[in-house]
């Protein structure tokens, strides 16, 4: 028999097939078991995590086995009665056979019909495994089904797995290849999307952020079925927005109707709730912020400036888990390391367990060396747990360390601890009526000691401490800032916080642990948080500061009063590298001097304005 392209894809499919081993150590058992203690695996996970990719292989897996497979596509089902029974016609003849059901979500409305008739009707070894984005319902954990169910959940590919998958599609320099698995975050999705928009070039989390093909690709492929006649204007306030609400769509966009946005944004399957909102996909979030920042930055920048008033005005009012989302919001690498991440596909806070303190200890001596310091932890570990905060990644593995106090705190342990005491004492003294919150350590063990800015291990673990205190509105916070680490420094700085040399502590090793004490000013670490947000955008705009949200549909770029000189050429090189920040910086029309960013958005405000002004606002002069 001949060789067809077929054969050919299913070759290339197969031999670029990596991870995933836990999974299918699991389905392998079900597989090969003649009395398996599961019937129906229900597979689930976000668009673009590789379940597809996993039910093909498990249809792989299975043939080689000598099973029958039989696939369901949802997508291909047409909303008739007696699609799912013509798609398995003839399977009760088979004793044992693999159905695969893939994009559950178009089908779920048929859910009971599966169980009631579809499913029962199987022959007794069927293995049925089931993949959807969404979570499974929970009737299919009632009425005797789930003894025969079970759930498995695929999460982020290990970083080990992202490697060797970009290293089976053609990348193998590997800073090239760390830099794509950086990026992607264990989508498999984004790994491929990134590689085919790549094509052999040098790639950079930079340039992948800033790509609007790469963006609309990624939006293309996890919602393109879904968004239909969406409104622009509530997809992107749902991406800016960490978690979107009715309210904040009314204050956002006083135009559009928030309860059909808000029904409409419920019934995607790339969304969630999220308590009394939504959130959605965070590769798809991702996709399209980048996209309106590249193709719409002037209407990011008004929509990202409304949000930041909304949920400012929530927390001043008594919402102060609020903080998350409005440090979400801000774009400095160096100020996010320190604020605002609640959790990730990656990582996640946890309480303190046994065992803990050896980790931790092993983390520090691999930092610092040998020495005292590395069981200063276990005290807090054993006497005062709930000053600690504990980061642990997908895995449950152990990824880093906060402990922190307010004046108020009573335990011994922390009175008498040889940071702890002397700074509370201070802040006791010193702002006997401000909110203080004092951090003896946030220390992020996934990174070595030079930090990483893009780790989001510090700011999880220093939200949830703000939050645990239960002081509405940080006035001051006592940080303490490793001076060989260039990342905790820089967010001092950025933040304005003031070394006070008097607070120092010697570690014991040579090392010392400097004392910062930040005032977050009138308003507030709340406070501090939107005028961040604001500064950020007023300085993409190239514009001055606006006083309020109102000013925004009034204010304009001031004319200079000198600039460079307007040439055809300049303007036809800025158009060609519109999306390339570092190419229009260096742009003759990019005012000097100024920071790279600055000089950018300022090319792109002028070229903007120049074409409203060409063109007009009507429909046509848009297109």
């Amino acid at each position: 028999m001949n060789a067809t392209l077929g054969h050919r894809l299913a070759r290339r499919d197969a031999d670029r097939f990596v991870g995933r081993h836990q999974e299918l150590t699991r389905l392998d058992a079900l597989l090969a078991e003649a009395d398996a203690p599961a019937s129906v695996v229900l597979v689930h996970g976000p668009s673009g995590i590789g379940k597809s990719t996993l039910l093909r292989e498990v249809a792989r897996r299975a043939v080689s086995l000598g099973r029958p497979v039989r696939r369901i596509e949802g997508r291909e089902l047409a909303p008739v009665p007696g699609e799912l029974e013509a798609a398995l016609h003839g399977i009760d003849r088979e004793e044992r056979p693999v159905v695969l059901v893939d994009t559950y979500e178009r089908i779920a409305a048929a859910g009971t019909h599966l169980r009631r008739r579809v499913l029962p009707a199987l022959p007794e070894g069927a293995l049925v495994v089931i993949a959807g984005r969404r979570g499974p319902d929970p009737e299919w954990f009632q009425d005797g089904w789930e003894q025969v169910t079970t759930a498995l959940e695929l999460g982020p590919l290990p970083e080990i797995d992202a490697h060797a998958f970009v290293e089976r599609h053609g990348m193998t320099d590997g800073e090239d290849a760390a830099a794509v698995v950086s990026w992607a975050e264990g989508s498999p999705l984004a790994l491929a999307v990134a590689l085919e928009a790549l094509d052999g070039r040098t790639p950079s989390s930079h340039v992948l952020d800033e790509r609007p093909d790469i963006a609309q690709l990624l939006v293309a492929r996890i919602a393109g079925p879904e968004l239909g006649a969406a409104d622009r204007d509530v997809l992107a306030v749902a991406a800016i927005a960490r978690v979107c609400t009715r309210e904040l769509i009314a204050d956002v966009l006083p135009d559009v109707d928030d309860a059909a946005a808000e029904r409409w944004l419920r019934r995607r399957t790339f969304a969630e709730s999220v308590g009394g909102g939504i959130t959605l996909h965070e590769l798809l979030r991702r996709a399209i912020r980048t996209r309106e920042r590249v193709l719409r930055p002037a209407r990011e920048r008004e929509l990202r400036s409304r949000i930041a008033d909304h949920l400012h005005a929530r927390a001043v009012a008594g919402e102060p888990r609020l903080v998350t989302d409005l440090a979400d919001l801000m774009d400095a690498d160096a100020l996010r390391w320190g604020f605002g991440a609640e959790g990730s596909v990656t990582y996640r806070v946890d309480d303190p367990r046994p065992g803990d303190g050896e980790l931790i200890a092993a983390g520090l001596e691999g930092r610092f060396g040998t020495g005292g310091w590395r069981h200063h932890v276990e005290p807090f570990l054993a006497s005062a747990p709930e000053h600690v905060v504990i980061a642990r990644d997908a895995f449950e593995r152990l990824q880093g360390f906060c402990i922190s106090a307010t004046p108020a705190a009573t335990a011994s342990v922390v009175r008498e601890d040889r940071i702890l005491g002397p700074w509370l004492a201070h802040a006791g003294a010193t702002y006997p009526d401000d909110d203080v919150l004092v951090w003896r350590d946030s220390t992020d063990l996934s990174s070595g000691r030079q930090g990483n800015v893009h780790s989001p291990v510090i700011a999880m673990m220093n939200t949830a401490a703000m939050i645990r205190s239960g002081l509405r509105n940080i006035q001051r916070s006592y940080l303490p800032i490793d001076p060989e680490n260039p990342v905790a420094r820089a967010f001092a700085e950025g933040v304005g916080a003031v070394h006070v040399p008097s607070l120092d502590v010697d570690r014991g090793d040579g090392g010392v642990i400097e004392c910062h004490v930040l005032d977050h000013g009138e308003g507030g670490v709340l406070g501090q948080l939107r005028a961040v947000i604001h500064a950020e955008i007023d300085a993409a705009a190239g514009q001055p500061p606006l006083r309020s949200v109102e000013d925004l549909d009034e204010a304009r770029p001031p004319a200079p009063e000198t600039g460079p000189a307007i040439t055809t050429d300049a303007v036809r090189d800025a158009l060609r590298r519109f999306h390339r920040p570092l190419d229009l910086a260096s742009n003759a029309l990019a005012p000097d001097p100024g920071p790279t960013a600055v000089r950018a958005a300022a090319v792109r405000a002028a070229l903007e304005q120049a074409i409203v002004d060409g063109f007009g606002a009507s429909v046509d002069g848009t297109l």
